[in-house]
């Protein structure tokens, strides 16, 4: 595989998680650059690096190591654990003593997208579908952020219960 890029998206409609928590789920997801194919993705309450490397794990043991990932900024993907010791980070000073993260030591060159800049990430077009087809799926009807009766939260009897899929 040449190269996948990922990002995190935050879903229009809120669940309740088991642990009871109300909040809109978000996705972190790895997309191969040439077919635009969805090759792994993981769901949690906020993106934070395990669901990035457990995404990217999946990602691994399915598809094999690509050659290139194209990151978002975000703190999930710049922490040392992924990208360590990459020196064009945009976060993080990078010091001689830091150990690598998990894609140096796999020999994959990592770029990173311009901040601020939708355009320069070709999964910011599969989220506008993951918009239109999960966000508006008529099953998740009343869980919308409009439709909650506390602007944000419902009642604890009109929440849904996790996420649908």
């Amino acid at each position: 595989m040449e190269g996948v890029n990922a990002d995190c998206q935050k879903f229009d409609f809120f669940v309740r998680w088991p642990d009871g928590t109300i909040n809109r789920p978000q996705i972190v997801a790895f997309q191969d650059l040439f077919s635009g194919k969805m090759l792994s993705w993981r769901i949690d309450h906020s993106p934070n690096m395990v669901m990035v490397m457990a995404a990217f794990g999946e990602l691994v043991e399915n598809w094999g190591i690509p050659r290139h990932c194209l990151f978002d900024n975000g703190r999930e993907f710049t922490g040392k654990w992924l990208t360590g010791g990459i020196p064009n980070r945009f976060r993080f000073k990078v010091r001689k003593d830091d150990p690598l993260g998990v894609l140096p030591n796999l020999g994959i060159q990592v770029h990173w997208a311009k901040p601020a800049s939708g355009q320069s990430k070709p999964i910011e077009r599969a989220f506008g579908g993951f918009a239109k087809d999960i966000s508006l799926d008529p099953r998740l009807d009343g869980a919308y952020p409009t439709d909650c009766s506390f602007g944000f939260l419902w009642p604890k009897s009109g929440a849904p219960s996790g996420p649908r899929w």
